[in-house]
């Protein structure tokens, strides 16, 4: 964000990961650069306190490599301090206490800014996805949003009630139909596709999150295609005999024979 400004109390001297400089370094630009005000975006409303982003942008914005940045990003999930929600095209981070760092009054005066820079991170990203990305079918121009598991909107949520039950439920639907459309490609049967499928998107009662999620990075298809490969059964293939060793076993086999029919013929004062 080139104007504004946000606070930072003394207290931030304190934090837990304050002598971790790339965590602590990549904290504070998500301050900067999180919405003041909610925003809508192709279709989605990105919240106050929220940052759409991705690890490309992050790593540009903080001059941190993708790997420390996937790093730093854990450490602060693990403590709370954000929950990143991500898809085949962007990640939306939430800093969890947004309010407890930057008093909505004070950054009324912000929105016009806070909207010009989303409309720019937004042009970044999807030039960025649309460079790495080629295979996505979610690129082509105008191509409409649709709904991903990785990401549930706040209108579908409310749609559900807000029920962590039912939002785990949809997004075991929404990961079902994706790894469905991508099946025929690889060739995945249908015994396989149930067995990836309840793996992949187990979770705990009362908990919204399905395992994929607490992945950093998911690629569904990347993950089916080692699924597979592990998956593979394995057939044993018999070298065939040589002549040599198929004509000794004829002969121990003769052998064996004529030394028990000889057994069995001898007299009793031969046996």
């Amino acid at each position: 964000m080139e104007e504004g400004w946000i606070k930072l109390h003394r207290r931030f001297l304190k934090w837990e990961w304050i002598d971790s400089p790339e965590t602590a370094h990549l904290f504070v630009v998500l301050l900067l650069m999180a919405n003041h005000e909610g925003e809508k975006w192709h279709g989605m409303t990105i919240r106050r306190g929220q940052v759409l982003t991705s690890l490309g942008k992050l790593s540009e914005s903080t001059g941190l490599s993708v790997r420390q940045i996937r790093t730093a990003l854990t450490r602060l999930q693990q403590t709370d301090e954000i929950s990143v929600e991500t898809t085949s095209r962007f990640s939306i981070v939430t800093i969890n206490k947004y309010d407890g760092y930057q008093d909505r009054e004070d950054c009324v005066r912000q929105t016009n800014d806070t909207q010009a820079t989303n409309q720019r991170h937004a042009s970044d990203i999807q030039a960025t996805t649309n460079k790495n990305d080629k295979n996505n079918i979610n690129n082509t121009p105008n191509a409409p949003a649709r709904e991903d598991w990785r990401f549930i909107s706040s209108v579908r949520r409310t749609m559900l009630g807000n029920d962590k039950n039912r939002i785990a439920e949809h997004k075991i639907s929404l990961f079902r139909s994706e790894v469905e459309s991508i099946a025929p490609e690889l060739g995945m049967t249908p015994q396989q596709i149930d067995a990836f499928v309840r793996w992949w998107t187990e979770h705990s009662p009362g908990n919204e999150k399905i395992r994929a999620e607490f992945e950093i990075a998911f690629d569904t298809k990347s993950r089916m295609q080692n699924w597979m490969a592990r998956d593979k059964p394995r057939i044993q293939t018999s070298q065939p005999k040589s002549r040599m060793d198929q004509f000794e076993e004829n002969m121990k086999f003769i052998n064996d024979f004529f030394d028990g029919q000889y057994q069995q013929n001898a007299a009793p004062d031969e046996q």
